[in-house]
């Protein structure tokens, strides 16, 4: 998103006591240290991973075929470089062109955008022997949710912020819902967790050991509770 935005939502997150550490990244983690790329170092036994997404590489490929992250280098046909008949979409794929020196944003629309055309694409090189056009990614916008009643929103150029915008963030997502049955149903949901503050428990938990933990005093295992969020919204 645009600096703007970006400011009005680091001013959000700081004001809900959430400490903010730009242009950093995570080198490592021991299960006690969190190692930082600026040398320092944070001390934590849960470390909650919501970024920082990886390809898995299919065997075989040729040298020169990966890009940052593990992305598929493709061309605008989304053919993967110096293959004919490979084709890659979505977040696997990076289109590396003027436009996007990285390959796009790992986001829905890129993906629903290039599995259109390539469908289309691979219909017509049946039918006469060449793709149709290459692939030029149209950006309908970008909206972020930050907490309750905030969020942001960028539409062709305009920036919402702030109580609209995360009500124009709630509607978009709504009506994407597949359904009608699906769209009654969420909404009502999330008009009763946002009148009540009420989260649903969605946790699998077991028994887990942390590496090097000594033994209670009986002489057993001093078990902890390992918690699996399935995804809590």
């Amino acid at each position: 998103m645009s600096e703007k935005a970006s400011e009005h939502a680091l001013k959000v997150l700081t004001a809900l006591d959430i400490e903010i550490v730009l242009n950093t990244s995570v080198t490592a983690y021991d299960g006690t240290n969190v190692q930082l790329s600026d040398k320092n170092s944070l001390v934590a036994r849960m470390l909650a991973w919501t970024a920082g997404v990886k390809g898995e590489v299919p065997s075989g490929l040729k040298d020169g075929a990966l890009a940052k992250g593990n992305r598929l280098k493709v061309d605008g046909y989304n053919r993967l470089e110096n293959y004919d008949n490979i084709f890659a979409i979505g977040d696997v794929a990076a289109l590396i062109s003027p436009d996007s020196a990285q390959g796009h944003n790992m986001v829905a629309q890129v993906a629903i955008q290039q599995g259109q055309l390539l469908a289309e694409n691979l219909l017509h090189y049946i039918k006469h022997g060449e793709f149709r056009e290459a692939f030029r990614y149209k950006d309908k916008g970008s909206m972020s949710a930050i907490g309750k009643k905030n969020a942001v929103a960028e539409i062709s150029g305009a920036i919402w912020k702030g109580w609209f915008a995360w009500l124009l963030w709630s509607t978009v997502h709504l009506f994407s819902i597949i359904g009608l049955k699906n769209k009654l149903m969420v909404a009502v949901n999330w008009m009763t967790r946002y009148l009540t503050y009420e989260k649903a428990n969605r946790l699998i938990i077991r028994k887990f050991k942390p590496p090097g933990e000594p033994k209670g005093p009986d002489g057993k295992d001093k078990h902890q509770k390992e918690i699996f969020s399935e995804g809590i919204p």
